[in-house]
């Protein structure tokens, strides 16, 4: 159902602008075949991020999207430093389930003490 999801968070991105649903839109974007558009969305986080803030989280589902798991795992190590409120949700995001059995994933929660 990737144009449907695809559809509803671009009308959730163009209401609030929020990097989550960017984020999200990259991902259903990438993993319904549309590589060049999810790359688009990249390039414009990294462009957005030095103006302001970007959870890592954002930019981590993308390249899950893309299938980049360590783009994805150092994007998610980089909301860990930053303390971002968006490691409370590792533990439980499906989206994150192809990384759960990389030690640097189960190290990130060990060290967030949420369950592997």
């Amino acid at each position: 159902m990737y144009p449907e999801a695809i559809a509803e968070t671009r009308k959730c991105f163009e209401l609030n602008h929020d990097p989550q649903a960017q984020g999200y839109l990259g991902l259903w974007v990438a993993r319904s075949g549309g590589r060049d558009e999810a790359m688009k969305l990249l390039d414009q986080f990294k462009q957005e991020s030095k103006e302001r803030y970007v959870p890592g989280h954002s930019f981590a589902v993308i390249y899950i999207g893309l299938n980049d798991k360590q783009e994805a795992l150092n994007w998610l190590e980089k909301d860990v430093s930053d303390r971002s409120p968006t490691t409370v949700t590792y533990g439980i995001s499906a989206e994150f389930d192809e990384l759960r059995s990389d030690p640097r994933f189960k190290d990130m929660m060990k060290r967030l003490n949420l369950p592997e």
